[in-house]
């Protein structure tokens, strides 16, 4: 219960800050403990869930790529995502071989800590910076526009 309640005062707190975190359209649901907004990249709009995860006591902020990779780019895909995730510092994007679901994924623990402005706007920035830096590559990819040794060249011109 005393997880349920802290939870509930992170979520309020998270709704109450994101317009000052820079979040001023979203849409709240405040059984799941969640929030959605979308930012516009630079070239594909990106989707984002915000939410409280009580028994973890975590803030979790997910964005879907609108594409799932083809069961034949399945494999690129997974080469791309691990290629991507040795590369950044926060975050991981996840691929699901069942299906080709991909989304970015970044965590913060809130156990002990007071919710604030800063925190909300590094998690929604390296999110928003992260997604965009990569949705459109492996889009590319996915239809066949790149090769997976182009992208992979890509990624080590850009982390050098």
């Amino acid at each position: 219960m005393a997880d349920e309640l802290l939870a509930r005062r992170v979520y309020d707190r998270m709704v109450e800050l994101l317009p000052d975190s820079g979040i001023k359209n979203f849409t709240k649901n405040e059984e799941k403990l969640n929030v959605r907004f979308t930012v516009n990249g630079d070239d594909i709009p990106m989707d984002f869930i915000m939410r409280v995860i009580p028994n973890s006591q975590l803030i979790s902020l997910l964005s879907f790529m609108p594409f799932d990779f083809k069961s034949d780019r399945m494999m690129e895909g997974a080469i791309a995502v691990t290629a991507i995730n040795d590369n950044i510092l926060n975050g991981s994007f996840c691929l699901d071989m069942s299906d080709g679901t991909t989304y970015f994924n970044v965590y913060n623990s809130y156990i002990g800590t007071e919710l604030s402005v800063e925190l909300l706007r590094y998690l929604i920035g390296i999110s928003v910076n992260t997604v965009d830096d990569y949705n459109d590559r492996l889009l590319a990819l996915n239809k066949s526009i790149i090769s997976i040794e182009d992208f992979l060249k890509w990624i080590n011109e850009n982390n050098e």
